[in-house]
């Protein structure tokens, strides 16, 4: 575990981001911050390109540092994972190889979380840049949500009710994201495998930050530019994004349930979990046989449902 100290560690997981990491980079070094300690950690994720080489020549002789680390295990969970070890940083950034944050990105983020304690994760806004296309496809408003583009939410304030925020541009705390990551309590979902199209790592690592008492925030301050090239604004793009939503499903489905049939205990307006007091007894049959009733979920579910109690059950304080 690396020792932890006030300020921001940004990780940039990369997967032959040649075309991409130069803009990310030129947009990092215009940041503004206060007496503000920060650093940049690139994520080598196996790739065959020259993305390293491309990232130290840009990043030149800024004062804050960039680091390369080396994740050899293909998906974007296991790149995360690295980052997050290697971070020193009290607060992360999980910043795509294609996201352009704004030059208070940084300095917004570091001073939301010394200002509320009881959130764990941060989410912002993004607005979209196309490359090489004049015309914008007519379905892509509609879904735009599902490239991270546009409002995540209607306001600024606690979201924690709808479970989840974007992966792109998503802050945590260190302490809580090494806690996502025990070795006892393995992901379910790996998110992204080079070009395969697989999702829902981000979500997960939201439920298990809802799991341990914390609140899901977002604020509109928190704006980026979501590079998105024209090969990604294509039916058949789409059609594979949409699948791979499809098939983590099942299993964001019983981290749904459980969060809100036990942790949220059924209340409508939500509290502080910290607060909370389970009034019953956790009987996990009768989940599972509520969510096969609701879902079809098949009988596999149970390891999944295992996990996820074991997990609440360690870091919950219940």
């Amino acid at each position: 575990m690396v020792y932890n100290m006030k300020g921001v560690s940004i990780i940039i997981c990369c997967y032959n981001s040649t075309d991409r990491i130069v803009t990310t980079l030129q947009y990092l070094r215009k940041q503004v911050t206060m007496n503000l300690l920060w650093e940049v950690l690139i994520i080598d994720n196996n790739c065959k390109d020259d993305t390293v080489n491309k990232a130290k020549v840009v990043w030149g002789n800024h004062p804050f540092k960039l680091k390369i680390v080396q994740e050899p295990e293909a998906g974007l969970i296991y790149a995360r994972e690295a980052g997050i070890k290697s971070a020193i940083y009290d607060y992360l950034i999980f910043c795509d190889d294609d996201n352009w944050l704004d030059q208070k990105y940084v300095q917004t983020v570091y001073d939301l979380f010394e200002k509320n304690p009881q959130y764990g994760a941060i989410g912002g806004q993004s607005f979209l840049a196309v490359n090489n296309m004049a015309v914008v496809p007519n379905w892509f408003r509609e879904q735009e949500n599902a490239y991270a583009v546009g409002k995540q939410c209607l306001q600024t304030g606690d979201v924690t009710s709808r479970l989840y925020l974007w992966g792109a541009g998503l802050a945590l705390r260190k302490h809580l994201a090494e806690k996502c990551f025990e070795v006892k309590f393995p992901f379910l979902l790996t998110g992204r495998k080079g070009n395969k199209i697989t999702s829902g790592d981000d979500t997960e690592i939201c439920n298990r930050i809802v799991l341990m008492g914390y609140l899901l925030m977002y604020d509109d301050r928190l704006m980026f530019t979501h590079f998105i090239p024209e090969i990604r604004l294509t039916e058949d793009y789409f059609s594979k994004l949409k699948k791979g939503f499809e098939q983590s499903y099942g299993v964001l489905a019983l981290y749904s349930e459980f969060i809100r049939c036990i942790v949220l205990d059924n209340r409508s307006k939500f509290a502080t979990l910290k607060n909370t007091v389970i009034q019953k007894p956790i009987n996990i049959k009768k989940i599972l046989r509520m969510l096969y009733w609701l879902y079809g979920i098949p009988l596999y579910v149970n390891d999944h449902m295992i996990l996820i109690k074991g997990f609440y059950k360690k870091y919950s304080g219940h």
